[in-house]
């Protein structure tokens, strides 16, 4: 979609840089790295969401107009 590089990868840090910190009887005993770092309710969660859809639109669109993806209307 046309952001600058510098966008993208501070996004990606937002959602991909998160550690939790396990703790057993009050003492820290290792990192967990989740492969999923936006969680439900995070205020960002929508406009990403927004932001993909946008994207994955126009990635059908262009495959709509070249061609490669046949859209089918079924009427019941």
């Amino acid at each position: 979609m046309g952001f600058p590089g510098r966008f993208v990868q501070l996004i990606m840090d937002y959602i991909s840089g998160i550690d939790f910190a396990v703790m057993v009887n009050g003492e820290e005993c290792g990192y967990i790295q989740p492969g999923k770092g936006l969680r439900q309710g995070d205020p960002l969660s929508p406009y990403l969401f927004i932001l993909c859809m946008e994207g994955l639109i126009a990635l059908i669109n262009e495959a709509v107009e070249e061609g490669s993806w046949v859209c089918l209307t079924w009427f019941y």
